[in-house]
């Protein structure tokens, strides 16, 4: 079985995210104090925060990916933690979004933001995996 997995490459070229360059307006990055600990993600409306968030879950929630489906990258990205507070201004008279698309625009912004401040650029690959099969045997369930 052939199951998409996400290279990750360090450039100094910047890569934009697609969906018309969503990006924050302003954002602050700062490595955690703490060591280990819990690490969460809240977005809000305008903006996200993060405390203690590793760059492998950033990746994670930015690209909805598992961890299996990540390959590469220095160590420092499933072991160093971050506080990210980012902010992007709604123009007057804006529609209000749903959650799904809020969501959306928020995971937009968030690929940007890696690839500016972290200079990540990913690339997607196929890669043969094993698997298994499960099935019934010939005297059935017992």
């Amino acid at each position: 079985m052939t199951l998409p997995k996400f290279t990750l490459c360090f450039a100094a070229i910047a890569l934009h995210a697609q969906e018309g360059n969503l990006i924050f307006d302003v954002a602050s990055i700062r490595p955690t104090q703490e060591t280990g600990g819990n690490s969460g993600l809240n977005q809000k409306n305008g903006g996200m925060s993060t405390h203690n968030a590793k760059v492998i879950q950033l990746l994670q929630f930015a690209y909805s990916l598992q961890p299996y489906q990540i390959i590469g990258g220095p160590g420092w990205m499933r072991t160093d933690g971050y506080d990210i507070g980012a902010k992007f201004d709604q123009p007057e008279g804006a529609v209000k979004l749903s959650a799904k698309a809020e969501t959306a625009e928020t995971k937009a912004r968030l690929r940007s933001l890696l690839s500016d401040r972290f200079q990540l650029k990913l690339r997607e690959e196929s890669k043969e995996l094993p698997t298994y099969t499960i099935t019934i045997g010939k005297n059935g369930p017992s």
